[in-house]
């Protein structure tokens, strides 16, 4: 590992994401840069070489997987999933991003909301070039104008494709859900102006939805600027059914097909060429996609015969590896017996979910690699006929991860030299990043490199640039890998040693020049069967900057065919740079015989299994010559047994068991030099059980044994079943969800296990699992259990946790019922696709009176703010360091006033009232702890409190609800005064009051009330504020102006009536014509006592981890005042005395909890005598006892 970067999003507190692949590129006059784009829509310019972070920003923000019902394939965010595309000729990044149409809003938005825009970015800036973003949502396809984009549904995951001027992207849906339809979209690259809008559901068919195009995550592809080929998944208007359909006629519905469609000079699409497998139908309902990898293209100067010029391939979930005519891809049911007229059809052993790779050199490769099995290589050849046959050559001895998420085969060289291929593979489990040789040896593909890339995104590939490989993570991180020195010695590898006889030899001479002061310490080669090296100086050799070794190599082969190792020359480096300390030099030569030389391959045939009485599965393997002489077939030998025998005599060696072959050379048949006979194999049984068979077959160049080996059982059979707390199983029924029996309490868990049993005859294979992720009630291990491309062995089962944690909560909350899907589909044909639903009671304890049902009668209502500003839940009953709610409950119901609600406050307090205080606000600001019970909460800062209420005397709906006498809404203006005229409420002040006038307190205030004060001070204007204060003057002052929408308080002592708000007035004017004589006179200004016994320290902020005076007893009262205060906390024996909020006085001997002096908060009339200050919101007026 050379550097590892991490992207800088953190949207939400979700951690960066990276599906995209990194793309490299080179801007004239500039160095290398990688350049990622992430889920959360960042993107980023990263030096490749250092990994340091050039520029970076956020296009837009992510969509929000909680809008996708259940939907977690990618968990948190969704914003650019696909692999954008670099055009050099405009210096412009292509790419989309997925995200929602207000920008200000970081909540979900809903599913409607969701956008997608396309974007072309500037290399170097990372700025929209001219003409983009493009808004894609709203669009209407070209080909079926009632059907319209929408983003919220959609989902763009294959790579982009440009040609020419045009850029391609294709999209899907989110797990198959909502209606839906594949498109792909084109744009101009210079004006974004929209040139293709192609749906994949053209009908109209009920069911017409489906035909994503996803490809797990592989690009759309090209061959030439006039058309394009891409694989789609499955639908549902199934217009073909039974009816064989000419490629050339390709339906409207281009549902699990491989299209060719025709891109014309103005970038509009038309198809003009389908495939769709035969069993299309059943494919559907199973949910096992066509279009689940790529469809690749082949070169064709090398995959390519007299019949068939250019040939592409594709797998998907059911395993089959299809090879296609790119020019004739065939159709629907077009074959013998309404089967598939495809090239070749190989069955592997899994599901697929990568693309193929391919290696057009020595003769021509393709890989492939199923879920949870080796990567296999097919070599290229053709039939006597001209047809290309691909047989297996080789595999891996590394297996793929048992989930879906291996990455797509990736092939690179040395300058497309032949004899320097490597194979690289990233999964998401076990070594995440393998590099292979791409030639197998005795049928293994060489391992060259091992390398971890902890957290790597699946379905990925890796990106290249000069010497290095680049991959990502889903855990935001762009990893290099290579090496970060130069190589020592310049070798001019490779050698060539040339064709030689079996039996003879040949001899390269190799020559290496120092590039730095060194010494060789020993030579060793990779493999010494058919290379020796020899002719080297005495070890070790120091050599000087310059200086020159020269060694010699024999090639002396034992096989035939082309064959290379690496000598490797192992160094010390003398000099002051950083080289390597080995020097790998490439040796190649290919060995022929002038003699037959036999050779099978592949040896080995598994079919693994299959429905007994299915459609039989095929595969080739081919009879090789190798030498340079006819070789002739001799005889065949069979075995049920082993390839020693007891042998058996068929009636016909075209039918031997369960197998038969078609093409099995005659006896005496004769095989050219250095060609190939193929022969396909068919596994057809007519019961159940293990069907092994060996064939022995004897030619003049050698004896070689080929084995066949396949299982046949009945279908698969899925039952699901959940696990009861007492252990007992229940099975599923799509009518009823799976429950927690006995629910979980609040801050704590309980888990349950939900089993798939698989009680048919062969393998079930999981293809669609869409666990739930995260939440209170989710899969304890969501990739692990069920996975897609999982197996159960007939007879087995396997098993998920899901667990239910419920968020801690307040104690008589009323249950909650959690719910959470799981969507699952199998290949067991009569399951089905399936949403498993699960729900759980989230419970809290009971404490006080109980009922009958052992449920309390006093019931949680929530976190309330009281005192705003006057306090309705007006009588403390105690402080106690012992406070809980059950202690503060009991209080309450045992006092004769029969209060109908309760409630705990600051850890330790406990209020009773009548009346329900109106402001409720969310249950996080009760966060205080309860003293004398850490598990419960009792209340919060200033005055949040958590709120009960008693159900025998006051329920939610009561009509006669005791925060008013009235159930009707409030309003900003009295009834109709001629006297006075309301002029709208106008927004405070900015740097003093609005009216600098007189002032009024009263917690019986109303418009009326304030009217009559200001008028008789000869004030015009009246203005109440923040339901209790009222204020005047002769004009709006201090930059005040009338539109504010805050007045929204009721007034304490009317209120079906509005007296401002926070901040804001409710403004009235006197007409003067209409003037009422007959006023009250004034209320004189509040001011400090004065008291020689005191002496006023200030006004104080209140603590911020408790009470700035916590000691003793605090009172609260509507007859506050200083000397109230006073003397309460001076018979406690404490100095210190202060009073908050107009009705509250607390004490102590000192400010604790870092309260200081110096607020200018203290501001609020006493409610006992509105002539003195009684501190103010979370300040106190604070006085020392002389």
């Amino acid at each position: 590992m050379i550097w590892r970067t991490q992207g800088k999003g953190n949207y939400k507190g979700f951690a960066e994401q990276f599906y995209a692949q990194p793309l490299i590129y080179t801007p004239p006059g500039q160095r290398q840069y990688v350049y990622a784009v992430s889920q959360q829509n960042y993107v980023y310019r990263i030096d490749a070489v250092t990994g340091e972070l050039l520029n970076f920003r956020q296009l837009m923000i992510p969509f929000l997987v909680a809008d996708l019902n259940g939907c977690n394939d990618i968990s948190d965010c969704i914003g650019s999933t696909a692999t954008g595309v670099i055009d050099p000729g405009r210096n412009a990044w292509y790419l989309t991003t997925k995200t929602y149409a207000n920008q200000n809003n970081q909540n979900a938005q809903g599913l409607l909301a969701g956008r997608y825009w396309i974007h072309a970015l500037d290399v170097i800036t990372l700025e929209e070039k001219p003409g983009f973003p493009v808004l894609l949502d709203g669009i209407v396809a070209d080909n079926a104008p009632w059907r319209m984009f929408e983003g919220g549904k959609h989902h763009q995951r294959p790579a982009l494709m440009q040609t020419g001027d045009y850029v391609y992207a294709g999209f899907a849906s989110h797990c198959v859900q909502y209606n839906f339809t594949g498109w792909v979209i084109g744009w101009h690259a210079d004006t974004g102006k929209l040139v293709s809008k192609f749906a994949t559901e053209g009908g109209k068919e009920k069911d017409g939805k489906g035909g994503g195009i996803w490809m797990s995550g592989g690009g759309l592809a090209s061959d030439n600027p006039g058309r394009m080929f891409f694989a789609s998944g499955n639908g549902y208007a199934s217009q073909l059914s039974n009816d064989p359909v000419p490629g050339r006629q390709p339906p409207t519905a281009l549902e699990e097909a491989v299209v060719n469609m025709a891109i014309h000079e103005n970038g509009s699409l038309t198809p003009t060429d389908f495939f769709m497998p035969w069993e299309k139908q059943d494919l559907d309902g199973m949910d096992k996609d066509l279009g689940t990898s790529g469809f690749i293209l082949m070169e064709p100067n090398v995959f390519s015969t007299s019949k068939v010029q250019r040939i592409g391939c594709v797998a998907g979930k059911t395993g089959k590896l299809y090879f296609l005519n790119l020019d004739d891809l065939g159709g629907y049911q077009m074959g013998p017996n309404r089967k598939d007229a495809v090239l070749q059809t190989i069955q592997l052993d899994n599901a697929v979910f990568a693309s193929a790779g391919t290696y057009p050199f020595e003769g021509g490769y393709v890989y492939v690699t199923p879920v949870g099995y080796e990567t296999i290589a097919f070599k290229f050849g053709q039939d006597e006929n001209g047809n290309p046959v691909f047989t297996e050559a080789g595999r891996t001895k590394e297996t793929a991860a048992g989930r879906q998420g291996v990455g797509h085969s990736t092939i690179t060289s040395l300058k497309g030299q032949p004899g320097s291929g490597i194979l690289w593979i990233v999964d998401v489990d076990g070594v995440n990043l393998r590099a292979y040789g791409t030639v197998p040896v005795d049928g293994i593909l060489p391992t060259y490199a091992l390398l971890n890339n902890a957290g790597q995104s699946k379905f990925s590939r890796p990106s290249f640039g000069n010497g290095k490989v680049y991959v990502t993570t889903s855990t935001g991180y762009i990893t290099a890998f290579g090496s970060p020195v130069n190589m020592p010695l310049n070798c001019s590898s490779p050698y060539d040693a040339g064709t030689v006889n079996i039996g003879n030899s040949s001899v390269v001479e190799i020559s290496c020049r120092a590039l730095t002061p060194l010494t060789v310490n020993s030579v060793d080669l990779d493999s010494t069967v058919h290379f020796t090296a020899y002719g080297y100086p005495k070890l070790p050799y120091t050599m000087a900057l310059g200086n020159i070794i020269k060694l010699k190599s024999k090639f002396q082969p034992v096989s035939v065919g082309p064959l290379s190792t690496n000598i490797n020359l192992r160094t010390t480096n003398l000099g002051t740079q950083k080289f390597a300390t080995n020097t790998p030099v490439v040796i190649r030569g290919k060995a022929v015989s002038q003699k037959p030389v036999l050779k099978i391959q592949p040896n080995v045939l598994s079919f693994g299994e299959i429905i007994t009485g299915s459609n039989p599965p095929t595969l080739p393997f081919a009879i090789q010559n190798g030498g340079m002489s006819v070789l002739k077939v001799l005889s065949y030998k069979w075995s049920f047994n082993s390839s020693s025998g007891p042998w058996i005599t068929p009636n016909s060696p075209t039918s031997v068991g369960s197998y038969s072959f078609k093409n099995l050379p005659t006896l005496d048949k004769t095989i050219a030099s250095e060609s190939d006979h193929l022969v396909t194999t068919s596994f057809n049984p007519s019961s159940g059980g293990y069907w092994p068979l060996y064939l022995v077959v004897a030619t003049n160049g050698g004896t070689a044994t080929v084995g066949f080996f396949g299982t046949s059982g009945s279908a698969p059979k899925a039952k699901l079943e959940w696990q009861l707390s007492n252990g007992t199983w229940i099975e599923w029924n799509n009518t009823t969800a799976f429950a927690f029996d006995g629910g979980a309490f609040r801050g704590t868990k309980n888990n349950r296990k939900m089993r798939l049993s698989n009680i048919g005859g062969t393998t079930l294979t999981t293809t669609i699992s869409k666990p739930p992720v995260s939440g209170p009630l989710a899969a304890t291990n969501p990739l692990g259990s069920l996975a897609e491309g999982s197996q159960i062995p007939a007879g087995g089962h396997e098993e998920a946790t899901l667990v239910c944690s419920p968020p801690k909560g307040q104690v008589n909350m009323d249950p909650e019922v959690l719910t959470a899907v799981w969507t699952l589909n199998n290949n067991d044909p009569l399951f089905g696709k399936h949403e498993v639903y699960f729900k759980c009671s989230a419970i809290t304890r009971q404490v006080g009176i109980l009922d009958s049902n052992k449920q309390a009668y006093f019931r949680y209502m929530g976190c309330y703010r009281d005192s705003d500003p006057v306090r309705r839940m007006d009588v403390l009953l105690y402080s106690s360091t012992q406070n809980t709610n059950r202690m503060c409950l009991d209080a309450c119901d045992e006092r004769a006033e029969n209060f109908p609600f309760a409630a705990t406050e600051y850890e330790g307090e406990c209020w009773c009232g009548k009346k329900l205080p109106p402001n409720k606000v969310a249950d996080s600001q009760c966060d205080y702890l309860c003293l004398g019970n850490f598990n419960e909460y009792c209340g919060g800062d200033g005055t949040m409190m958590s709120l009960f209420y008693d159900r025998r005397l006051w329920t939610p709906d009561n009509s006669t609800n005791p925060t008013s006498p009235t159930t009707s809404a409030p309003t900003a203006s009295p009834t109709t005064n001629p006297d006075y005229q309301y002029l709208g409420c106008a927004i405070e002040g900015t740097g003093g009051r609005a009216l600098t006038g007189g002032f009024l307190f009263s917690t019986d205030l109303t418009p009326q009330m304030c009217q009559q004060h200001c008028t008789s001070l000869s004030f015009p204007l009246s203005g109440v504020e923040y339901s209790t204060e009222c204020y005047c003057g002769t004009v709006l002052s201090s930059g005040a102006t009338l539109g504010s929408q805050n007045c929204n308080m009721p007034c304490p002592g009317d209120v079906t009536q509005i007296c401002g708000g926070p901040s804001a007035l409710s403004i009235y004017q006197h007409l003067p014509s209409k003037s009422n004589s007959s006023l009250p006179p004034p209320t004189s200004s509040p001011t400090p006592s004065v008291n020689t016994n005191y002496t006023y320290l200030g006004c104080a902020t209140e603590g911020t981890g408790g009470r700035a005076l916590p000691a003793g007893t605090p009172l609260f009262s509507i007859a506050m005042t200083q000397q109230l205060c006073q003397k309460h906390c001076t018979e406690q024996s404490f100095s210190l005395s202060g009073t908050e909020y107009a009705s509250e006085c607390y004490c102590a001997n000192a400010l604790e909890n870092n309260a200081t002096l110096g607020s200018i908060n203290c501001n609020m009339p006493c409610s006992g005598n509105t002539g003195q200050i009684c501190g103010g919101p979370n300040a106190l007026s604070v006085w020392r006892h002389n």
